[in-house]
């Protein structure tokens, strides 16, 4: 599993080309974020929201785990980090792990 100080390059809305905001803009937030967890294995609600303005990362994930085929695979753990006045802050970071069986 990877530790968010191991990740890669933090993907920005302004990476996106015209092509794949066109994209984005046709599917639905399921699509959206199992996309992302398909390409970069991880997500956190400030992610979401800051490159698709996804405000309801959790009930995505659910459906993505329980209600649309095939199944995801997704575990939460629990992070903390710093937030925007350098108090600690609490958070979940999703890795996806596969399609289940």
């Amino acid at each position: 599993m990877q530790s968010s100080t191991m990740q890669a390059k933090k993907l920005r809305f302004s990476d996106f080309t015209e092509e794949e905001m066109n994209i984005l803009r046709a599917i639905p937030d399921t699509g959206k974020i199992r996309n992302h967890l398909e390409r970069y294995g991880n997500i956190t609600s400030k992610e979401a929201n800051d490159l698709y303005g996804i405000t309801r990362l959790s009930s995505v994930i659910y459906r993505l785990r329980y209600k649309k085929e095939p199944l995801m695979e997704i575990i939460s753990v629990h992070e903390m980090g710093k937030d925007r006045f350098d108090q600690n802050a609490n958070y979940v970071r999703y890795y996806y792990k596969g399609v289940k069986e």
